[in-house]
């Protein structure tokens, strides 16, 4: 075990390692800025500080379900429901087509949740298992970073049998670095944030209010600006 002066000794070389890193990236990065050859998307990601690293590998296991009566009730009477109603024509629906919608979509809504619970408690859990102990015995995985479960952010796929005609991959996707305002509004010195912002103007209806009551003709110009409200329509089962 290192000595708790070793411990600092150490800390103070990495430290004084990233600090030169840090100055020369600047360094080459401003001389690309000057010369007009960089974006600002390749500045963040010359100075975006690496993701971290989560030490704890996953330990969930696919979640065994059995079907629940309703489920089963589900399965057996999807063919008798799914897509009998389907008017050719615009018109009302009799009381019975209604009925048998209601009863569709009763169906069709104990079985997508059964589905989504499926792949995200079971075959996708199963899946990534298997991704991550591959990428351990292949020796890749080693500093990989983690997602929120525990799982390598790898890319990775698994076959099945010769004759399977599909294949399930993981895919990774790296979002490009992006500036937290407020964070950096913290940084920076008052000036320098004013120098890097342009000042966006906003309606304040208090205000609107003060100058109605000095100038009440405001109104018909008003009344030019004004858009309708939009009101969504939505489709719901709710008990009789």
């Amino acid at each position: 075990m290192a000595r708790p002066e070793e411990g600092e000794k150490m800390a103070s070389t990495r430290a004084t390692t990233d600090k030169a890193e840090l100055e020369r990236l600047v360094k080459l990065t401003i001389e690309k800025v000057e010369g007009g050859a960089i974006s600002l998307d390749d500045v963040l990601a010359a100075i975006a500080p690496t993701p971290k690293i989560e030490d704890d590998a996953s330990d969930r296991l696919p979640i065994p379900r059995e079907i629940t009566e309703e489920e089963k009730q589900a399965l057996v009477k999807v063919t008798e429901v799914y897509g009998k109603v389907v008017p050719t024509e615009r018109r009302k629906l009799t009381s019975d087509e209604v009925s048998a919608l209601v009863e569709e979509k009763e169906t069709l809504d104990t079985l997508r949740k059964m589905a989504e619970k499926r792949m995200d408690d079971g075959i996708k859990v199963a899946i990534h298992n298997h991704l991550d102990i591959e990428a351990e015995e292949k020796g890749i995985a080693k500093g990989a970073s983690r997602n929120a479960d525990g799982h390598y952010i790898l890319n990775g796929e698994v076959r099945g049998n010769p004759d399977t005609p599909k294949r399930f991959t993981r895919e990774t996707r790296t979002s490009k670095p992006r500036i937290n305002a407020v964070k950096l509004k913290e940084i920076l010195d008052h000036e320098t944030w004013l120098s890097i912002t342009t000042q966006v103007r906003v309606l304040d209806e208090s205000k609107l209010m003060i100058a109605l009551r000095k100038n009440p003709e405001l109104i018909v110009k008003l009344q030019d600006a004004i858009e309708p409200g939009s009101t969504v329509v939505s489709l719901n089962l709710r008990k009789a």
